[in-house]
């Protein structure tokens, strides 16, 4: 396994540091790689990298291990398939085994075990390492702590712990300016946690984080204003254009902000005017919103759908199977409707649960692909997909739909939490998958390639042949 992660990381690492050698010694691969091996064997090169990659450097020691964690974290937050997301943060998980005393594990630890990824779901522990990674002055366990708290999670500090999270995030920001240290600091002022509420400082951490660019601060601000009455509301949300009107995401936030309310005192052609501002800066939720009253609302909705935006993507596809049957301009819609079919292969979950939604099994749980459609939106968080699933599987058994539970249970993310795996369950419908037709496993998975929803990840897992990962993922996405 970690030869797998350093092979991966090398493969995005090598373009990098080719890009400095001289074309002549490129070209001399011998020569090159005597290059290449002295260039990664140092310290300060890695720290470069992944500060190059990755940001701030919290941790001086073991940089180039860092590095890997880094990578892996990301390629499994920023995979866009749940399911594939949870087996590549098994892999994560797998190479920080043999690392877990080290102090920029916790971090890691803290992330996964909260959220789900890679194990279940253990707010408890999770917990438990972003406080340590806390107290080892890593900000971006302070961030997320603060980023809970502010959602409802309770953490008890000791007067001591809590001036660590404030040195903390003070240092993070004296030294990286990061925007979301900064939106941590209101909300402790905000809160009055480790210091005298001050409403003014709160204010002022915002303002900061504004200038960063950073559009949750216009949300946190039009919230703590709304005590102001309408008047000053409107005024102090209008001041922002001026103030910040070259952050765009901050400009597209405040656009959005004056929607909704003129929209609540129900001055619609001004929500209108700001909704459509917002929706020309690829602000998503404003173009749900503004779709509500305009006529072209498949084009509005477009943008946001291209990236799995969830609004959008279930406004269109109702607007699309709508158009379908009510209007002339069949061919239209239909093309619209393949895309949203397509978009399941690039993880638009909200896609793969509303085309599962209207796959009827028991007339379709012998089509291969229908199964997957429907297995993938129950990895996806869709109950009713599963229940379907476990329905069809009672009452008429097919190879197909005992396959998919037998993925769902030993490698499957459901309702995107991890549980442990079903090991006599996973056995039972594999066994009966063959036994009801010989061979379909292949040609199911066949299936999910033809489909393009089956990678090397999932492909590697399924083999009798591949090592499984030491954690067993088990669905709940």
């Amino acid at each position: 396994m970690l030869r797998y992660s350093i092979y991966n990381v090398h493969g995005h690492l090598w373009p990098e540091i080719f890009q400095y050698l001289p074309v002549q010694d490129a070209l001399h691969l011998n020569r090159a790689a005597r290059f290449l091996h002295a260039a990664t064997s140092t310290e300060d090169a890695w720290k470069k990298l992944y500060q190059s990659h990755f940001g701030p450097l919290v941790f001086n020691t073991e940089v180039r291990l860092q590095y890997i964690a880094a990578w892996l974290y990301r390629h499994a937050e920023e995979c866009p398939r749940r399911d594939i997301a949870q087996i590549r943060f098994i892999k994560l998980l797998n190479f920080l085994e043999k690392y877990k005393a080290k102090t920029w594990v916790a971090f890691y630890l803290g992330m996964t075990n909260f959220h789900g990824k890679g194990v279940k779901v253990n707010k408890t522990e999770g917990k438990k390492y972003l406080l340590t990674a806390t107290i080892n002055n890593d900000y971006r366990a302070a961030c997320e702590l603060v980023i809970q708290m502010r959602k409802g999670l309770k953490v008890s500090f000791t007067p001591e712990g809590l001036q660590q999270l404030h040195t903390c995030l003070g240092y993070a920001w004296q030294q990286h300016g990061y925007a979301q240290t900064a939106l941590a600091l209101s909300f402790l002022h905000e809160t009055g946690l480790g210091t005298a509420i001050n409403l003014e400082e709160a204010t002022a951490w915002l303002f900061h984080a504004m200038a960063k660019d950073e559009p949750e601060a216009v949300k946190q601000y039009a919230r703590m204003i709304s005590v102001a009455g309408n008047d000053t509301k409107e005024t102090r949300l209008r001041e922002l254009l001026v103030t910040y009107q070259n952050q765009n995401k901050v400009v597209a936030e405040v656009h959005y902000q004056l929607g909704l309310f003129y929209r609540s005192a129900n001055r619609y052609v001004e929500d209108t005017a700001h909704f459509n501002l917002a929706h020309h800066m690829n602000h998503f939720d404003a173009s749900y919103e503004l779709s509500i009253s305009a006529n072209n609302m498949s084009s509005l909705l477009l943008p946001g759908f291209q990236q799995n935006h969830a609004k959008c993507t279930d406004k269109l596809y109702n607007i699309v199977t709508l158009g379908i049957i009510s209007t002339p301009h069949k061919e239209f819609y239909q093309n619209i409707l393949h895309e949203i079919k397509n978009s399941i292969k690039s993880g638009n979950v909200t896609a793969a649960i509303l085309i599962a939604n209207e796959i009827d099994l028991s007339k379709e749980k012998n089509n291969a692909e229908k199964v997957w459609l429907v297995q993938l939106a129950a990895q996806a968080g869709d109950a009713k997909s599963l229940q379907k699933l476990k329905n069809s599987h009672c009452h008429a058994p097919t190879a197909y739909v005992a396959i998919a539970l037998a993925i769902i249970y030993q490698y499957g993310i459901l309702n995107s939490a991890i549980v442990a795996a079903y090991s006599a369950l996973v056995k039972q419908y594999f066994t009966e998958a063959e036994k009801l037709e010989p061979g379909s496993i292949e040609k199911y998975l066949q299936a999910g390639e033809k489909l393009g929803i089956i990678c090397d990840d999932v492909r590697k897992l399924l083999s009798p042949d591949e090592p499984q990962p030491k954690r067993q993922a088990c669905s709940k996405r």
